[in-house]
């Protein structure tokens, strides 16, 4: 009955901690493709996220 516990115990364990890693990328993959030009493109698409990037808008260098 304990080794029972143990297990079920043991498997919920794993079950969240492989839950708690599925994240979305940080930066979303984007394809650009040229109709004319055999080319495709797939890249990483940076976003900011709300962040401030450059500084206060009222900052000047």
């Amino acid at each position: 009955m304990k080794n029972l516990i143990a297990v079920f115990v043991l498997l919920l364990t794993m079950v969240s901690l492989v839950q708690a890693q599925e994240k979305a990328p940080a930066s979303p993959k984007v394809t650009v493709a040229s109709p004319d030009k055999n080319i495709t493109v797939v890249y990483g698409q940076p976003s900011k996220k709300g962040r401030v990037i450059f500084g206060p808008k009222d900052r000047v260098a």
